[in-house]
């Protein structure tokens, strides 16, 4: 009887009258009888409200029992309905993601770093903006999304489309991300993809929009998703040249390196593979010059590695390949020597992602969480020359050629490479 009581008591005790106070105390508890000080504000219980005014009530054991199951119940169902609220407050974000050209390494752990820092359900639609209209979508599990996150194998498949898009098909997307009831669409890609978003978003649909392409070319941006891995590669390619170089002295290689019109992926990676020299459509070298340096360079070392970017001809176009065979033809009666090409290709979009990669993906990540948590709409991520990310409008979004004032193309100029 006296643990009952003193149950009682805390139970009692446990509960708030109309003006926050206790609703009771325990006085004293005799036989069946417990005898309680309650509040005179206090009105939750039947058998209370008739004695809410006098000091102290004599109450039976049948009616704490009473009082106890009434008071659990309520809390309980307090309690579920705070939690289901809670439950869907952490559920209430839902983030799709579609990329769109060129695939690249890296998109994983981007994908990934979102749902982390967002503490959000993802949706990915595979197949690029065809992807969008055809509602190729599904779910992803936070556990494949772990397991991913650093792999080189794609969670996310892209594709392109080489036509404009009726308004009656960006309607059918913006339908279809509403009925999906997905709060923020974000995608991933060059400066064409990124402008589809720009249009998407007119129509009512909250936007955001990264760079991703292994080009580097996407205005603005000194980082897009992909480049640093595929520099990578690049080095590596380099590297095997040198060796073989070596035991073969006297031999001149060219590597023709992605990258379109813009000769970004070609410089950098000629920086940070010592490569001798990087042919860039941004900065054409006379053939006469060329070749006194690739002879010069014979007289001092193994090997000389050429890098030179796709786009660096004038019979280049989307998808051209060969280059180099045009480079070729015209270099080779000018030093006396021949030249052992390579096409490193598609295979740079590929490859375990850098250091680097993982941790420019993520800085980007956090930035686009950020921005949606700040309510912001319809931005791009962009990373500075500091480093630092930047939300800018959709529709400053462009494609971008090496910057003939910037720094990297200043130490290529420093180093005799361009």
């Amino acid at each position: 009887m006296r643990y009952l009581s003193h149950f009682c008591f805390f139970i009692i005790a446990g509960l708030k009258d109309e003006k926050g106070q206790p609703a009771g105390e325990i006085i004293s508890s005799k036989n069946k009888n417990v005898t309680v000080k309650t509040s005179p504000f206090y009105k939750r219980d039947i058998d209370h409200k008739k004695c809410a005014n006098k000091p102290a009530v004599n109450i039976r054991l049948a009616e704490i029992y009473q009082h106890i199951v009434i008071s659990l119940a309520n809390n309980a169902l307090e309690l579920r309905e705070k939690c289901g609220q809670a439950k869907q407050r952490r559920r209430a974000m839902k983030i799709g993601i579609v990329i769109s050209g060129g695939d690249v390494s890296g998109i994983n752990n981007f994908i990934f770093q979102i749902a982390r820092l967002a503490n959000a359900d993802i949706t990915i639609f595979n197949g690029g903006i065809p992807g969008l209209l055809d509602k190729n979508h599904q779910e992803v599990a936070w556990r494949d999304l772990v397991d991913f996150s650093i792999a080189s194998i794609p969670i996310i498949t892209s594709g392109r489309t080489s036509r404009r898009l009726l308004r009656s098909e960006y309607e059918t997307i913006a339908k279809k991300i509403k009925s999906l009831r997905i709060d923020v669409l974000i995608m991933a890609g060059g400066d064409g993809s990124l402008q589809f978003l720009n249009t998407l978003s007119e129509f009512d649909i909250n936007c955001f929009g990264v760079g991703m392409t292994i080009d580097n070319d996407v205005y603005g941006s000194d980082y897009t998703i992909g480049f640093s891995t595929a520099c990578e590669q690049i080095i590596k390619e380099v590297s095997r040249l040198r060796n073989t170089g070596r035991a073969l002295p006297g031999r001149v290689f060219m590597v023709e390196i992605l990258g379109g019109y813009c000769g970004e992926l070609t410089l950098q990676s000629a920086i940070k593979s010592n490569a001798d020299i990087a042919l860039i459509p941004e900065s054409q070298l006379p053939l006469e010059t060329l070749a006194e340096r690739v002879k010069h360079k014979l007289t001092q070392q193994n090997s000389v590695v050429i890098l030179c970017s796709e786009g660096y001809t004038r019979e280049y176009s989307p998808g051209f390949q060969g280059a180099i065979d045009t480079m070729i033809k015209q270099l080779e009666p000018q030093i006396g020597v021949r030249i052992r090409k390579t096409i490193v290709g598609y295979g740079l979009r590929n490859g375990d992602p850098t250091c680097e990669e993982i941790y420019q993906g993520t800085i980007m990540a956090s930035e686009v969480v950020r921005c949606i948590q700040s309510g912001m709409k319809n931005k791009a991520i962009i990373i500075n020359a500091s480093n630092k990310p930047i939300p800018i409008d959709l529709i400053s979004m462009k494609k971008r050629l090496v910057d003939t004032e910037g720094h990297h193309y200043k130490l290529a100029k420093q180093l005799n490479i361009i």
